[in-house]
């Protein structure tokens, strides 16, 4: 068997494959040769790879923000617009909606089939947040106006802008 052309790097994957290299070589090259098919063989453009990197690192199935932001990275790279990329955040939202409206109701469900009732007594873990401009000049270096949470508790600010 002959081994694949690497990429410089597999990303998050580059310690674990390293470990499967040494415990089954013949798989591990199957695995990366079969996983990054699409970023070595041009079947499809550099910038649809990525940007189906940030929906799947960004899907309510991953939650993965460093994996999405290194795919965001990359689609500005290979030229995505921030429309493409904001279309991309915006489809993936509403699967997460969808989720919700699925899993909502099997969970009344279930909660009911047990006899339990909601506490509604508790306090909301998230308190409320307004929102204010990133930086002085409400600017951010990749996606235009960009915005700052501030959280209404104790008025410590977190930037939303990670680019």
């Amino acid at each position: 068997m002959t081994t694949p052309k690497q990429p410089i790097a597999t990303g998050p994957w580059d310690t674990a494959l390293e470990q499967l290299r040494a415990w089954d070589p013949g798989w591990a090259d199957t695995c990366v040769k079969m996983s990054t098919n699409p970023w070595t063989s041009g079947v499809l453009p550099r910038k649809f790879i990525e940007l189906v990197g940030v929906a799947l690192n960004a899907a309510c199935t991953n939650l993965n923000p460093d994996g999405t932001r290194r795919h965001i990275r990359a689609a500005l790279h290979a030229r995505a617009t921030r429309e493409e990329i904001l279309f991309v955040l915006k489809a993936v939202a509403l699967m997460s909606i969808h989720s919700c409206s699925l899993g909502a109701p099997i969970l009344i469900e279930e909660v009911q089939a047990v006899g339990s009732k909601p506490n509604l007594s508790r306090k909301h873990p998230y308190p409320p947040q307004r929102v204010t401009p990133c930086a002085p000049s409400g600017n951010c270096r990749t996606f235009g106006p960009a915005r700052r949470v501030i959280n209404s508790q104790n008025d410590r600010s977190t930037s939303s802008c990670r680019a």
